[in-house]
C-alpha cells in the first residue's frame, strides 16, 4: 500500500515520526528529546499505522491518550485538534 489516497494520514505519521526521532525537528524537543517514541511496526512502515489507525475523519488530528506515553495503537485516537498535547 502507498500513501496515495491518504496523503493527510501520510503526513500525520510522517511527522510523529519526525519528532520523535529527528533531533533537527521543530518539536523533538517535546517529543523524542523526552524519551517519547512510536511502536516498532508504526516506526517500520506507515502501512502498519494507516492498518492499526485507519482514515482520520475529516478535521481530525492524531492525538494521545496518555501523553507522557510514545505514539502506539492503544495511546493514540484521531480526536480535535482543539486543545492538549499530541
Amino acid at each position: 500500500m502507498s500513501h496515495e489516497g491518504h496523503q493527510y494520514e501520510w503526513n500525520q505519521w510522517r511527522d510523529i515520526i519526525r519528532k520523535c526521532y529527528h533531533p533537527s525537528a521543530k518539536y523533538y524537543s517535546k517529543y523524542g528529546g523526552r524519551g517519547i517514541g512510536v511502536c516498532q511496526p508504526w516506526k517500520e512502515s506507515f502501512d502498519n499505522f494507516l492498518k492499526d489507525m485507519g482514515h482520520a475523519p475529516p478535521g481530525a488530528v492524531l492525538r494521545r491518550k496518555e501523553t507522557g506515553q510514545g505514539f502506539r495503537l492503544e495511546n493514540c485516537f484521531w480526536g480535535s485538534c482543539n486543545g492538549g498535547d499530541s
